[in-house]
């Protein structure tokens, strides 16, 4: 039997740690080949880890966010700092969210013991907020041109 403090020693499991995380997480290596996904990204996208190649996860992303998140990964991999993007992700249904993307580089655990460098992607669901930001843009239109109209009256009369 372990005593606490000998469990308290031990390494964390990857696999433990990221099916912690509520939202969908990514565990890649850096040609963006899948090392692990957790289960929130595979009941959200539909990909299981064996189908999160790296063309699939990242066809996972709109086209239309598609290239400047590509674009951005590279950049952001060469320099080995903080990726952060909204993009929007399909879902197992077809329907696009929008979702704040944080990578980083990280160092994951190998078959073998020696730890190998990787990416550590997280999918953070921001679509009550975009519509929330559109909802409010739309108010502003509505009243910015209610207001034009009534401005225009009252110094034309």
């Amino acid at each position: 039997m372990k005593s606490a403090g000998q469990e308290q020693n031990e390494p964390l499991d990857l696999r433990s740690v990221v099916e912690a995380i509520p939202a969908p997480v990514v565990c890649a290596l850096p040609d963006s080949s899948v090392v692990l996904v957790n289960r929130a990204w595979q009941e959200y996208t539909g990909f299981w880890r064996q189908q999160s190649s790296e063309s699939q996860w990242q066809s996972a992303i709109h086209p239309d966010d598609h290239a400047g998140f590509i674009a951005g990964r590279q950049n952001i991999l060469s320099a080995g700092k903080l990726l952060e993007a909204e993009v929007r992700l399909r879902s197992a249904d077809g329907r696009h969210r929008w979702f704040l993307v944080r990578q980083t580089n990280a160092i994951l655990p190998a078959g073998k013991g020696r730890p190998s460098p990787g990416i550590f992607i997280t999918f953070e669901d921001i679509e009550e907020r975009k519509r929330a930001e559109r909802g409010g843009e739309d108010i502003q239109e509505q009243w910015g041109g209610s207001l034009r109209e009534q401005s225009h009256d009252v110094f034309h009369r």
